[in-house]
């Protein structure tokens, strides 16, 4: 069978549960990482482009921490087939 990977991104919160999403879709997830899991947690204020590189790079570290996904406004989940996932014995 050829393999097939599916890229979604949902937002927090969705319902039902991704995992729920993901069987009923025959799918099992390979990787997962929150998004947005600070910018929304900062002041507003004017531009942020001089400090965006700092924020950028936080948002990459705490995105793959479980504890902090947990509170991104958005998970970023890559699956695949379950049969693919059975036949590579994964």
């Amino acid at each position: 069978m050829e393999d097939f990977i599916c890229d979604l991104i949902l937002f927090q919160g969705a319902s039902p549960t991704m995992s729920a999403m993901l069987t009923g879709a025959s799918l099992a997830a390979i990787a997962e990482r929150g998004v947005r899991v600070l910018a929304n947690y900062l002041p507003a204020r004017g531009s942020r482009s001089a400090d965006y590189e700092r924020i950028f790079e936080l948002e990459q570290k705490l995105g793959s921490r479980p504890e902090y996904a947990a509170v991104s406004r958005y998970t970023h989940c890559l699956a695949r087939c379950v049969s693919s996932v059975a036949e590579d014995g994964a």
